[in-house]
């Protein structure tokens, strides 16, 4: 089914944002080689826009290593042994938080290197129509990183752990993270432009995932199909979010590539949904 050019459009203010990291790979790409590997400071990043902003702003004298491979699930991930001796050999490990990765926290010897990234970002408690989270993924929602505002702050603190863990790098650390916060500023703009046509065009998604992102951009974002993370809706919980979509007027849900629609479709073909990937 085709999409309207509406739903066009807040897709492309999500994957523009999804793929936001993209822009300055060669950045991390150019750093000498001169140090070997055993000389490196070692750090993880347990998903891939953490890594990506990490990598970003990184000298050569910091390794930076992804823990959750791209199209892998956050909420079902199980960390293999390898995951887990990286994780024992990194100094530091960037986090989420928040429930979303908390396997990090468990696994490890030292809970005092994980860092989790979300200083200084306020967040934001989940649907209120959802019954359960506070017993399942905590208090607030930690898909934070979604909103490029939120990407500055990340950076930050990312950029203040590499200051104290390589001080004398320091002036390649300023010059990386301020063309990173250039080129968020620089997108920033251009969603703010795409959004301004679908303001009024509500959406749903399969999990609760954009409510950052659709604050920012005074989006639509009304609901989820599952109430939080990996949790299958229960037929009360379907009732509740049928009638917001009626009411709400809502024709497209989005899902990711790594999640299967099987389970959408019944609830789509109900609801007259298009299905966005």
């Amino acid at each position: 089914m085709r999409l309207s050019i509406t739903m066009k459009l807040i897709l492309t203010s999500v994957t523009s944002l999804i793929i936001f990291g993209a822009i300055f790979v060669s950045c991390s790409n150019s750093s000498s080689n001169e140090n070997s590997e055993l000389d490196k400071i070692h750090v993880s990043a347990t998903i891939f826009p953490i890594y990506d902003i990490a990598r970003q702003i990184t000298s050569e004298n910091i390794e930076v290593h992804l823990l959750i491979s791209p199209g892998e699930s956050l909420h079902t991930f199980s960390p293999t042994p390898s995951k887990k001796k990286q994780i024992e050999n990194s100094k530091i490990v960037f986090s989420i938080g928040n429930g979303i990765d908390s396997w990090v926290t468990e696994i490890s010897t030292n809970k005092e290197k994980i860092i989790t990234v979300d200083k200084n970002i306020i967040l934001k408690k989940f649907n209120s129509f959802s019954e359960k989270h506070d017993q399942i993924n905590g208090e607030y929602n930690p898909h934070y990183w979604l909103d490029p505002m939120n990407a500055k702050l990340i950076a930050k603190t990312i950029y203040d752990t590499f200051m104290k863990l390589d001080p004398t790098n320091s002036e390649v650390y300023n010059s990386r993270i301020n063309a990173f916060i250039k080129e968020l500023e620089t997108l920033h703009i251009d969603l703010v432009e795409i959004s301004e046509s679908v303001h009024d065009k509500s959406f749903v998604t399969v999990h609760d995932s954009m409510p950052y992102l659709a604050n920012r951009y005074n989006l639509m974002y009304v609901g989820s199909f599952e109430p939080t993370g990996a949790e299958e809706p229960t037929p009360q919980y379907l009732q509740k979010f049928t009638k917001i979509i009626k009411s709400k007027n809502v024709r497209a849900i989005f899902s990711e590539p790594q999640l299967s629609s099987e389970v959408l479709e019944p609830f789509i073909k109900d609801n007259n949904l298009t299905l966005a990937i």
